[in-house]
């Protein structure tokens, strides 16, 4: 069998394997996605608005990813966005709970063993990036709303909640 007839018989046999309707999922996650860096975005653009050096950002390692890593002054800030749509009862950071603390923890130490283990102070925080539609409804900054301490006591409370921190609340014209 030559090369090209057995390439073709491969592809025939996977596009049998393959669903139908893999490409409505592929534009719907593609959506997800868009949505979700167009927080990122917006975050971003809010923390440099307030004072904050971006560093890096979607940080990934086999551990999880950090959303965005900043800089406050000397302090070294581990920044996850949080982007929803808006919902009456519900806040965006709720969605960090104990087991997502833990990933942005481990991660965090990875990046802080990547660049040499600097004598820095290091803070977790979260940006709320709120939308009705596709329009940007709110931007709330809540920096050092965990450290790894709380986390080892926390049993899967908001992560808001943790230090009861306060948040910083952004213009809507970012």
């Amino acid at each position: 069998m030559t090369h090209a007839r057995l390439q073709n018989t491969l592809q025939n046999a996977l596009t049998a394997l393959l669903p139908k309707n893999i490409g409505r999922f592929a534009k719907r996650r593609a959506k997800h996605l868009r949505f979700g860096a167009r927080g990122e975005n917006m975050a971003c653009r809010a923390l440099q608005e307030i004072g904050l050096d971006i560093i890096c950002r979607n940080y990934r390692v086999t551990s999880g990813e950090i959303d965005i890593v900043a800089r406050d002054g000397c302090n070294l800030c581990f920044v996850e966005v949080k982007t929803r749509h808006k919902r009456p009862f519900s806040r965006p950071a709720d969605a960090v709970n104990n087991r997502k603390r833990q990933r942005l923890i481990r991660a965090a130490q990875q990046y802080l063993r990547g660049i040499g283990q600097p004598p820095l102070h290091y803070t977790f925080g979260i940006v709320e990036v709120i939308f009705s539609s596709w329009r940007l409804t709110e931007i709330r900054y809540w920096p050092a709303v965990f450290d790894e301490r709380s986390v080892a006591v926390a049993s899967g409370r908001a992560a808001r909640d943790a230090n009861d921190a306060k948040p910083l609340y952004i213009p809507r014209h970012v």
